[in-house]
């Protein structure tokens, strides 16, 4: 899998883009935040809050929706968004992104299995 980080415009300039990975699995993730952990109920946990899912993507399907804490990507632990975009490189991989969630009541392992290229 070939993984798109950033097109080079100019010297010294680099236009960000999303791993081709999320853009399949469509949703994106931001930090917790204390604000943020405070006002979704996850004080004192770690991991990334996914900010917004496309209508009928992988995500969408798999019933993933924005405010879920990811915890851990195929078990690792991604703490902020720079682990949790290895982790998703890593897991697209093996064909199988499995996520440990939280909704603010409850841990949940959601998988999503990614189409055969």
């Amino acid at each position: 899998m070939t993984v798109k980080l950033g097109t080079r415009t100019k010297p010294g300039q680099v236009i960000a883009e999303k791993p081709e990975v999320l853009d399949e699995l469509g949703f994106s993730v931001e930090a917790l935040s204390e604000e943020l952990a405070r006002g979704l109920g996850y004080e004192g946990m770690s991991g990334v809050v996914i900010s917004d899912v496309e209508p009928g993507s992988l995500a969408s399907m798999a019933g993933i929706r924005a405010g879920i804490l990811i915890m851990e990507v195929n078990g690792e632990q991604v703490p902020d968004t720079k682990e949790f975009n290895k982790a998703v490189k890593k897991a697209a991989k093996k064909g199988v992104v499995r996520l440990l969630t939280n909704n603010g009541r409850f841990n949940q392992f959601i998988a999503i299995i990614l189409p055969e290229k």
